[in-house]
């Protein structure tokens, strides 16, 4: 995993140099690891357990987000006004190449 700590905004640190469909191909292999460590860990139910089941959402709801820009509601906290400029220089600049 890229944030081994499921901090989203230390995932988004790491992908800022990567094109847009590699983001989105990112956070999907992001998202799919947080869950599968979510579920080889159910059993616990404890708060470590319950961090990977949200990192998890905040993810897809971010590939939500890139491909469809409607504002997830999981994300909570974080500047969206940023967000979107970023999704729009990231967008620009696949239209670029």
């Amino acid at each position: 995993m890229i944030s081994t700590s499921c901090n989203f905004n230390e995932f988004l640190d790491k992908i800022t140099d990567c094109d847009y469909a590699d983001i989105i191909l990112i956070a999907n292999e992001e998202a799919t690891a947080a869950e599968r460590t979510f579920y080889k860990k159910k059993a616990k139910q404890d708060h470590e357990t319950k961090v990977y089941e949200e990192y998890a959402v905040v993810l897809k709801d971010f590939i939500g987000f890139l491909r469809n820009g409607i504002k997830p509601s999981s994300i909570r906290g974080f500047d969206f006004q940023y967000l979107d400029t970023v999704r729009d220089n990231w967008k620009n600049l696949q239209q670029e190449c």
